[in-house]
């Protein structure tokens, strides 16, 4: 969705937002190790009491209380939402708000760099967030994803010269605004999650 709201910003010409190398890896590399880890070992409650079912807790998933067209439009205004807030923090971050030492601003693969980062990073979180089981396994599946990330875009960044990020990182790495915005948007998407849980609550 980042790529629909980038559209704002190039009048939807389909100009793409990602390094075509880095895109392609998203599934397979970032964020496929943590999530199958969380299907197959994630427990919500001991399997001795689901044995037990005194509280009948397989009617939920007959009766379509996990899973249904509410809980599907919630996450889908979720990644609406969140794709909203990360696009334009990064674009105004960098790409619009920033002068480097020539006096030019920052192209748009900066911003690109800095969006596909925090959607490998949010992807990975979200996984921890509704996880009911914690083990080694599983925290180092997602630590693995992320390092696997830093150290592909480090390669395309140093060895790639057909790469649009080729030679981009360090400086970008070096600007306080990259690092404010990272900041500004985990504060901002933790912010739904707890106002959510609070309108629930009441």
């Amino acid at each position: 969705m980042p790529q629909f709201w980038f559209g704002i910003f190039n009048v939807f010409s389909g100009q793409t937002l990602y390094d075509s190398i880095i895109y392609q890896l998203f599934n397979i590399f970032y964020t496929s190790c943590p999530i199958m880890i969380y299907a197959v070992i994630d427990k919500e409650f001991n399997p001795k009491i689901l044995m037990e079912n005194n509280l009948n807790y397989y009617a939920q998933g007959m009766n379509n209380a996990l899973f249904n067209g509410k809980i599907f439009a919630k996450w889908l205004i979720y990644g609406a939402l969140y794709s909203l807030i990360i696009t334009m923090f990064s674009v105004y971050s960098i790409d619009r708000n920033f002068i480097n030492e020539q006096g030019l601003t920052q192209e748009f693969w900066e911003s690109g760099f800095m969006i596909f980062g925090q959607c490998v990073l949010i992807s990975n979180l979200k996984i921890m967030e509704f996880s009911h089981t914690f083990n080694m396994l599983s925290v180092i599946s997602i630590i693995l994803s992320l390092i696997i990330y830093l150290v592909s875009i480090l390669i395309v960044n140093t060895n790639d010269l057909t790469s649009d990020l080729y030679a981009k990182i360090y400086p970008i790495l070096r600007t306080p605004n990259f690092h404010f915005g990272n900041l500004l948007i985990a504060f901002s998407t933790c912010s739904v999650d707890i106002g959510y849980e609070m309108y629930r609550s009441n």
